[in-house]
């Protein structure tokens, strides 16, 4: 009964979830920016059980934001030839 333990159970699990998504390859790891989404999902869909609809709305445009900064900054790179 106690929500506390519950979330600590839901981020654990998904975290578990999102370190299968990370992967070295060569010098590189990639799937980072997956894994992170994977779990602000998870946190997001915390939010929409404990009926807390504004705080999720407000998480997924910051969550949307990030990754379309984080998009546009990797294809800036690819452009330019700079490494990681």
């Amino acid at each position: 009964n106690d929500p506390g333990r519950v979330a600590a159970n839901i981020l654990t699990g998904v975290g578990f979830l999102g370190g299968g998504m990370i992967l070295k390859e060569g010098g590189t790891v990639r799937g980072l920016t997956t894994a992170a989404g994977i779990w602000a999902v998870a946190a997001v869909g915390m939010a929409v059980g404990t009926e807390r609809y504004l705080l999720a709305v407000l998480t997924t445009l910051l969550i949307m934001v990030v990754f379309a900064a984080e998009r546009f900054y990797s294809a800036k790179r690819r452009r330019t030839g700079e490494a990681g």
